[in-house]
């Protein structure tokens, strides 16, 4: 992924290449990126999309898009993409299990963010079971594109129990190296890792204040299995 994209961070990829990326987005855009061409009349699949962030995201690109969840999305999704009705005409919905993806060797691109850490928490072979499926509905040479949290440090993990009180107390979050080794089953990778101190904010002043130090001291510095944001670009073995 090159200059100027949109869907990771700033921070340089391993895997033997160092290209920047960008966070994702859930506002349209309509500047022009490399990720234009890797998108445009492409088939993808946006995973857990509740909301339909990245689904709106690939659109912008010129994607034609399935927005999905356990359920479908439609009626939460709908009303938020029908504001760029542009875009919302190459967005279709549907409920998809991502633990049984009903498709085969179908997308050039499959996205998601935090889906791993909800689907690990059923069994511990859920998330294996997920990538085997993403393999199966994509196209030889297809791309993974996502972002999920990692465990981070200890006291990251003690803040989330103490503090935050998760959503849903049996989310799996995935060490490093343990989602790294997972992906690298079925996929070649090109990842980062970002975010330490952000994770920590109390509300989204802090939080931004917060990410501005991560960028500009913490993701440059500290350990992988330090930080607590695993962003990964991945091309289907």
């Amino acid at each position: 992924m090159g200059k100027g994209s949109s869907f990771l961070g700033t921070t340089s990829t391993k895997s033997g290449t160092n290209q920047p990326t960008n966070q994702p987005t859930n506002q349209p855009t309509n500047q022009p990126t490399n990720e234009t061409k890797l998108l445009k009349d492409k088939n993808v699949l946006e995973l857990g999309g509740r909301r339909g962030g990245l689904s709106l995201w690939a659109a912008s690109l010129g994607a034609n898009v399935v927005c999905s969840d356990l359920e479908n999305p439609e009626k939460i999704a709908f009303p938020i993409h029908n504001k760029y009705p542009e875009l919302q005409k190459l967005i279709t919905y549907e409920a998809v299990n991502a633990l049984d993806i009903h498709y085969e060797n179908h997308f050039d691109t499959i996205c998601f963010k935090s889906v791993l850490t909800q689907v690990g928490s059923l069994h511990e072979d859920s998330g294996r079971k997920m990538l085997r499926q993403i393999h199966k509905a994509l196209k030889d040479n297809g791309q993974l594109l996502f972002v999920e949290n990692l465990t981070g440090t200890n006291f990251h993990m003690w803040v989330r129990k103490r503090f935050r009180k998760y959503r849903r107390p049996s989310l799996y979050f995935y060490r490093f190296n343990e989602l790294y080794e997972l992906c690298s089953e079925y996929f070649n990778q090109h990842y980062c890792t970002v975010g330490f101190a952000g994770a920590f904010g109390l509300n989204e002043l802090t939080k931004m204040f917060l990410a501005h130090i991560d960028t500009a001291l913490f993701d440059k510095s500290l350990p992988e299995n330090w930080k607590y944001i695993f962003i990964d670009f991945c091309i289907k073995k």
